[in-house]
C-alpha cells in the first residue's frame, strides 16, 4: 500500500471528518506532496468510498486512510493489533 500511497494516517473513531482534510493536506506538506485535490474532494471521496465508516460528521471506527500522489484515497478499517 505504501508504493502506491505514500501518505498513511491512522484516524481514531469520533475523529470530526471535518478534520481529515487538515490530516491529510499536513501529512503531504511533511513529505513535501502537493496534492491535486481540495478539502471538499476528500470529504466526498471519503463518504463515498467508506459511506459505513462515518456516521453523520464522525468517523465510527478507527481507520487507515491512504492518500496517493495524485490525491485518490484508500480507506480500510484498522486491525485490531494495530
Amino acid at each position: 500500500m505504501m508504493i502506491r500511497a505514500p501518505i498513511s494516517l491512522k484516524v481514531r473513531e469520533g475523529t470530526d471528518v471535518f478534520e481529515l482534510p487538515k490530516m491529510i493536506f499536513d501529512a503531504a506538506d511533511l513529505r513535501s506532496i502537493e496534492l491535486p485535490v481540495t478539502s471538499l474532494d476528500i470529504i466526498v471521496q471519503l463518504r463515498r468510498k467508506s459511506p459505513k465508516l462515518f456516521r453523520k460528521r464522525a468517523v465510527l471506527k478507527d481507520v487507515d486512510v491512504y492518500v496517493t500522489e495524485d490525491g485518490e484515497l484508500l480507506v480500510q478499517e484498522s486491525s485490531p493489533l494495530g
